[in-house]
């Protein structure tokens, strides 16, 4: 059976993540400008998490790092305690890191961050 609590969960969960979509568009609209695309993806079901695509047909990851770091920057504002992989791929290869690839020539990089409860004050026993 529906009941308003639900209504009021829903509504509330609509309003934060379309809040954080237009903040990450904000983040990312110079690259944008340049040429790049970039994609959100905002998961809320396995425990919060946003994933970022950025791709060109070639580019290097320093040319983006100053807007991936701002973007990391937010989600710590957000969530708090956050883990953060990477996962690039060039026409040759692909890897996946935790730590930023600098000075990686790739076509696409996807930046996953999500709430890490592990360390969050609120889950330690």
């Amino acid at each position: 059976m529906f009941n308003i609590y639900d209504m009021k969960y829903i509504k509330k969960f609509e309003s934060s993540s379309s809040k954080i979509e237009s903040d990450i568009s904000d983040i990312f609209v110079e690259l944008q400008d340049e040429g790049f695309t970039v994609r959100s993806n905002i998961w809320y079901e396995d425990g919060r998490s946003v994933t970022v695509t950025i791709s060109k047909p070639e580019f290097n990851t320093n040319d983006i790092k100053e807007y991936v770091m701002m973007f990391i920057d937010y989600m710590k504002s957000y969530f708090g305690n956050v883990s953060i992989n990477y996962t690039f791929k060039s026409r040759n290869s692909r890897a996946m890191s935790v730590e930023y690839p600098d000075n990686q020539d790739v076509e696409i990089i996807k930046i996953n961050i999500g709430k890490n409860y592990k360390n969050d004050d609120l889950y330690k026993l």
